[in-house]
Formats: C-alpha cells, structure tokens, sequence
C-alpha cells in the first residue's frame, strides 16, 4: 500500500466506479489485516489483539468523531448533486487512511515497523529516480525557466509534497535509531534532491524544518546544526 501511495492519479475501472491503484492496495491491506487479527483473536479466544489496535485511545476517539461528523455531513447534504463527489472525498481523505493507522500500529506493536519504513523507503527512491530522469532529459514541467519533475504526479507541487512527507516519515525515525542512522541519512539525502529537482519552495521549506525539529526533540542539537547549515546553503 505505501509503495502504491504515488499513484494515485491512475485509474482503474471496478464495475461502474471508477477507484485507483493505491486505494486498490489499502482494500487488499485492510482484508489482509483483519482477516489475520480475526484469525488471531479465535484462535485465542480473546480480543486483545483488537482493543491493542485502538490504543492510544485519544488518536481513536478523535478518528470515530471524524467519522461520525462526515456520515452526519453526508446524510444532511442540501443538494444530491455532490453527493457522489462527497462520498467519494470522505473515502479517500478520511476512511482510507485509517487503515494505514491501525496497519502501522500492528506493525510497530510487534516489532516490524522497519517493514512499513523499508517499503516506503523504496518507493522514495523509485521516485527520486524518476524525477532525476525527468529533470536530466527535459521532461516534466517547463516553468520560469527550469524544468520540474512531477514523478508518478501530474504536477511538480503534488511530487514535492510526496517527497517531503514520505522523507520525513522514512528518515526520522531511523535517524533516531542507533542501528539505521546512516540509512536515514542516505535516505533523507536522497529526499531532499529529489525535492530539489521539484523546485517547490514549500516542500523545500516544510523539510528540513520538520527534520530539525525531529532531531531536537531528540536532544541531537549538533545534528540540528548541520541540517540548518545545509538548508542555509
């Protein structure tokens, strides 16, 4: 699902309803998933596994009242004319990721948070690949003079956000970890061109903040420095 999470300007055709390749993945992810919890839970006779997933119960509370303010929103809704386009946007920006959250604490519960990390991982450098071919032969998006890879994406701002929230989510974490430190340095180096290459000055402020600010939470305020020198230059 994460690997699929670019494409999510290519269409595919499902009966008469129109989906896309990464909501396609997250359908497969979430049957996966809670066949396997409900497997687990039988065979155990208990439902722990399932409460495990709801907790922290604050970020549970606030998704159930997401919810329930969209199913209200829907069913008042003064013209059915957008009602289609409504159902549509709360599946995509509200439900959906949903099961990303509840995927990605059973991962980290069990010690596997390194499976989601490696796939969005790969995925960051499948599309700093691309932006680099876009950018090296010409292609993307001509404007003001330069050239700006869009990637997978139809603009180049849809790839630069994808690169600096999937940078962040990848390097973080393995910055802070002993083990992966000079993997999340390689990674992080590899967003931060890759967002080069989309010239947007919004990601390309919004990134090196969000790593500065992860690392001096962390108490690594010479890294910090680093990181503020490389943005200045």
């Amino acid at each position: 699902a994460l690997m699929a999470s670019p494409f999510i300007f290519d269409p595919v055709l499902v009966g008469a309803r129109e989906f896309t390749l990464l909501e396609l993945s997250l359908v497969a992810l979430a049957a996966g998933l809670g066949g396997r919890i409900l497997i687990e839970a039988a065979l155990q006779r208990s439902l722990k596994e399932i409460f495990a997933l709801l907790r922290p119960w604050t970020v549970t509370a606030g998704a159930i009242a997401l919810v329930a303010v969209s199913a209200i929103s829907l069913a008042v809704m003064p013209d059915d004319e957008f009602r289609d386009a409504s159902v549509r946007v709360v599946r995509r920006v509200i439900l959906e990721p949903m099961v990303v959250i509840a995927a990605a604490r059973w991962a980290y519960q069990r010690g596997r948070l390194i499976v989601p990390i490696a796939a969005l991982g790969a995925m960051l450098c499948f599309s700093a690949i691309w932006g680099a071919e876009q950018v090296i032969l010409g292609r993307g998006v001509a404007a003001d003079g330069v050239h700006r890879a869009t990637g997978p994406y139809e603009h180049p701002n849809n790839f630069a956000f994808f690169l600096e929230r999937s940078t962040l989510l990848v390097a973080i974490p393995l910055l802070l970890s002993e083990r992966w430190r000079r993997i999340g340095a390689i990674l992080a180096l590899v967003g931060i061109v890759a967002t080069l290459s989309t010239v947007s000055r919004g990601a390309l402020i919004g990134l090196p903040v969000g790593i500065a600010i992860a690392l001096w939470l962390s108490g690594r305020l010479r890294a910090v420095t680093g990181v503020a020198a490389g943005f200045l230059a």
